[in-house]
C-alpha cells in the first residue's frame, strides 16, 4: 500500500463513512464527547459484524485488545478511528501487514471520505499527521 494515507482505502463502508459524518457534529459540539463515541462504536461495530469495544478517558491514546477497550485523553474523531482499526484488526481485519500503517491509512481515510471540508482544514492547519508519501 503506497501513497498519502488518506488516499489508501477507497473501499470504506458506505454506512461506516454515513456513521461518521453523522457522529462528528455532536462529537464536536459536546461536553460528552465519550458517550457520542461509544455509540459511535457501537455503530461501526454492527456495520463490521463485530463486537463494540468500550471507550473511555486516558492519559493517552491506545487499543486494549486483552479489555477491547479504546482509551483516548480529548475528543479526536481520527485518533478514536485509528484506535477502532486496532479493534477491527483484533477481529481479523487487516490490509496491510504493518499494523500502525494499516491504522493510519484506515482513520485518515475515513475521515476524509466522511469530513472532506474539516480534513482539508485540519491537513492545511497542519494537525493531519502522516501525510507524506510512503
Amino acid at each position: 500500500m503506497t501513497g498519502r494515507y488518506h488516499t489508501r482505502f477507497n473501499n470504506l463502508h458506505n454506512t461506516a463513512v454515513e456513521q461518521v459524518d453523522d457522529a462528528a457534529p455532536d462529537l464536536w459540539n459536546a461536553d460528552n464527547w465519550l458517550a457520542v463515541l461509544e455509540v459511535l462504536a457501537d455503530r461501526l461495530a454492527e456495520t463490521y459484524d463485530m463486537p463494540a469495544p468500550s471507550v473511555e478517558h486516558d492519559e493517552r491514546e491506545v487499543y486494549r485488545p486483552a479489555t477491547q477497550t479504546i482509551g483516548l485523553p480529548k475528543a479526536s474523531l481520527v485518533s478514536f478511528l485509528h484506535e477502532f482499526r486496532h479493534h477491527m484488526q483484533h477481529h481479523g481485519r487487516q490490509a496491510n501487514p504493518d499494523i500502525e500503517e494499516d491504522a493510519r491509512g484506515w482513520s485518515v481515510s475515513m475521515f476524509a471520505e466522511a469530513e472532506p471540508e474539516y480534513f482539508q482544514r485540519a491537513w492545511e492547519d497542519g494537525r493531519i499527521l502522516f501525510m507524506e508519501e510512503a
